[in-house]
């Protein structure tokens, strides 16, 4: 879920500090906060290559804000705040934007094909823009909550499909988490929940 840009730049115009959005599933999400860079001078974007780029553990990210704002980060950023491998690593990424493109493309297909099965079960799914699904099972008899979530979670991990189940949260513990694979992936993905339904 990702706020609509008259509601960010609502927060901009009423806020006497600095708005940090972070946008790091921004490459798969239809709308992002960067044009609003041009009109506001209290705002900063950060950016990751963890989601889209899978430099997960790399460390790599960016903010994009003002040049005042910049001035101000640069002098207080670390000296040496990223190591060759990573730097290499994304410069490899943002090398070929081809395969960038097809990746991402294959992901936003998987993540509509997922969003309109879980729909189609009556499941509550939230509207994505990002590289995975939050939804919340129903049986077929029509139970929904925590132990329904639960059991699908534990059901998935018996059959080792992984999905993240957090059950510490009120508004978290009746629903998963899904992030969108390959076509393949998904496809098991699909036929195990069908499995367990029935």
């Amino acid at each position: 879920m990702s706020f609509p840009q008259a509601e960010i730049v609502k927060i901009i115009n009423d806020l006497e500090a600095i708005l940090v959005v972070d946008e790091a599933y921004a490459d798969f999400a239809e709308d992002t906060s960067i044009p609003l860079l041009f009109e506001a001078d209290n705002l900063i974007v950060t950016r990751t290559f963890s989601k889209s780029y899978s430099l997960a553990g790399s460390r790599v990210g960016y903010a994009v804000s003002s040049p005042q704002i910049i001035e101000v980060l640069d002098n207080v950023r670390e000296v040496y705040n990223l190591d060759r491998m990573s730097q290499a690593a994304a410069h490899a990424a943002l090398s070929d934007k081809s395969y960038f493109e097809d990746c991402k493309e294959k992901i936003l297909n998987e993540r509509q094909k997922a969003h309109t099965f879980f729909t189609s079960l009556g499941w509550r799914t939230v509207e994505s823009q990002a590289n995975f699904i939050f939804t919340e099972p129903v049986t077929r008899g029509g139970k929904v909550g925590k132990e329904v979530a639960k059991s699908l979670f534990e059901y998935l991990e018996s059959q080792n499909v992984f999905v993240r189940y957090f059950s510490n949260h009120r508004l978290t513990e009746s629903k998963i988490r899904i992030s969108i694979g390959t076509k393949d992936q998904m496809i098991t993905l699909i036929q195990t929940i069908k499995n367990w339904l029935n």
